[in-house]
């Protein structure tokens, strides 16, 4: 599998996202993934020189350097992956992954995957965590994902996941709670980040109460029956709009294409479970991580996809619109 995006990646056996040439053996702790993943490097801010001549071998630069800006440089090579402000905190990947270590409550945290993107630019990790279960004859199995970046930009995340292993489906868990909370983080890099992370590390705690709750929900969807037709209908213009809306009251041919595509994954699962609200789900997760030719065939294309990209977009933005047609938006939101 071609993987234009990743720099170095290592993979356990029998994990949903793994490339041949990157396999290593059995789950890893986060020190073992971070030595087979090749992410035992470290970042640091560098003051910015502006280069004032061209001459190669007596280049002139400015006496100070810039006040406000400044280079995120890596220690092993020495290569430049951004750039960012003053107020810019980075966070190693040694201390990401103890992050991810310190939330859960017992035991050992226990790693799938870890990458390098873009360079070493932005790093992912996926790790496992509970017990499997079974909804009818697909087996699912949870992660925490994670991730985070040293562009300048990218924000620390992290949130719960489950994976129907049958077809490396990714469902997102996003429960609502009476007070509010979400089980899920977005955290910036500035000087608050380790008070941040500190708070959320307690927030996140890793309990059976999410995978319990997703597991009943999931269950109650395959005895809720639909109607094939009109409600794949509704999907298709709830992802690719009104096709009287399009330009000529037609759909261009890169949506129709993504309709065609759709369609079939639908029907597939349609064809598997039966008429019922967990087909409609899985179809909408499997177009959303799947429906590109490109994520097909590009493992780091492919991850980026579905964490930070289109097919989480998908997610996001229309599977709260299918549960609320089933008056279900309030008891649990998935995306």
């Amino acid at each position: 599998m071609a993987q234009q995006n990743v720099e170095t990646a290592a993979y356990a056996t029998g994990s949903p996202f793994r490339d041949p040439e990157d396999v290593v053996g059995e789950l890893m702790t986060s020190r073992e993934v971070m030595a087979h993943a090749g992410l035992d490097w470290s970042v640091e801010k560098r003051p910015l020189f502006a280069r004032l001549s061209d001459e190669d071998e007596d280049p002139r630069y400015t006496p100070n350097a810039a006040d406000t800006r400044f280079g995120l440089v890596r220690d092993t090579d020495s290569k430049m992956l951004g750039i960012c402000g003053t107020r810019y905190a980075p966070l190693q990947n040694v201390e990401a992954l103890d992050f991810a270590d310190g939330l859960l409550k017992d035991g050992v945290m226990r790693y799938e995957m870890a990458m390098a993107l873009h360079g070493g630019r932005k790093v992912v990790a996926l790790a496992r965590m509970g017990e499997d279960y079974m909804i009818g004859d697909d087996h699912y199995t949870n992660y925490m994902l994670f991730k985070w970046g040293h562009d300048g930009g990218q924000a620390v995340q992290v949130f719960p996941t489950n994976v129907r292993m049958e077809c490396s489906n990714m469902l997102t868990m996003a429960t609502n709670t009476a007070k509010g909370k979400k089980n899920f983080i977005s955290i910036a890099h500035d000087s608050r980040m380790e008070a941040r992370l500190a708070a959320a590390s307690k927030a996140l705690q890793i309990t059976t109460e999410v995978q319990r709750r997703t597991a009943q929900f999931l269950e109650r969807a395959l005895t809720i029956k639909v109607d094939p037709e009109k409600d794949v209908a509704a999907i298709v213009e709830d992802i690719f709009g009104k096709a009287l809306d399009q330009k000529d009251g037609e759909y261009s041919d890169r949506k129709a294409s993504g309709i065609v595509r759709y369609r079939a994954i639908a029907e597939e699962e349609i064809k598997r479970t039966g008429p019922n609200l967990y087909s409609l789900i899985q179809g909408m997760t499997g177009y959303a991580d799947w429906g590109t030719p490109k994520v097909q065939k590009d493992m780091g294309a492919h991850v980026e996809w579905v964490v930070d990209g289109s097919g989480l977009w998908i997610k996001r933005t229309n599977m709260p619109k299918l549960l609320e047609r089933f008056g279900l938006e309030k008891e649990l939101v998935l995306a």
